[in-house]
């Protein structure tokens, strides 16, 4: 029987989660140092998990084209994510 990896059952329940958050803690070996807040993952670009708005669908299909992100990339990606998370409110 094959074992389920333990993470993808909260990142399937909690479908704001990072697959790189394990147990309430950034594993990025570059971040993990500097211990980021839960507000500080929200907008993190090295997020890896299911998509938080248009602005991570966005990065995704560009980044699966190989498009390289850019110094404003990020700052589109927040603001396409805060956009389209208030119209679904």
């Amino acid at each position: 029987m094959e074992r389920m990896d333990p993470h993808a059952y909260r990142v399937a329940t909690d479908p704001m989660s990072c697959i790189r958050l394990v147990h309430s803690q950034c594993t990025h070996p570059e971040l993990a140092p500097l211990r980021p807040t839960a507000e500080q993952c929200k907008t993190c670009p090295h997020y890896r998990g299911p998509a938080r708005g248009l602005g991570d669908v966005v990065a995704t299909v560009t980044h699966a084209v190989g498009i390289r992100p850019c110094g404003g990339c990020q700052k589109r990606r927040e603001a396409l994510n805060e956009i389209s998370k208030n119209l679904l409110k």
